[in-house]
């Protein structure tokens, strides 16, 4: 059985978008890497990136026609950062 991660955030997140800002703290991603990394639905993994951009958590940044997603704040990158030391 897994063990539960527990993240203190300042804000709601649900367990995937946990999982994606977790997966941005160590740079920027491609859509197509990071969609691959988080597994499961494609669909529920694209819909959770673009609720994550949608309140402003992270940036996406696309040049001939390759996406790729960043932490969109500093201060969001540090706090992840941190979160992930204490696990």
């Amino acid at each position: 059985m897994a063990e539960r991660i527990r993240f203190r955030l300042p804000f709601p997140a649900s367990t995937l978008e946990i999982r994606i800002l977790a997966a941005l703290s160590g740079g920027k991603l491609f859509e197509e890497d990071l969609v691959t990394l988080l597994g499961g639905d494609e669909e529920d993994n694209l819909e959770a990136i673009e609720m994550l951009h949608q309140r402003g958590l992270i940036a996406l940044c696309e040049s001939h026609n390759v996406r790729h997603w960043l932490l969109a704040d500093a201060d969001l990158h540090s706090l992840i950062k941190q979160e992930l030391e204490l696990v």
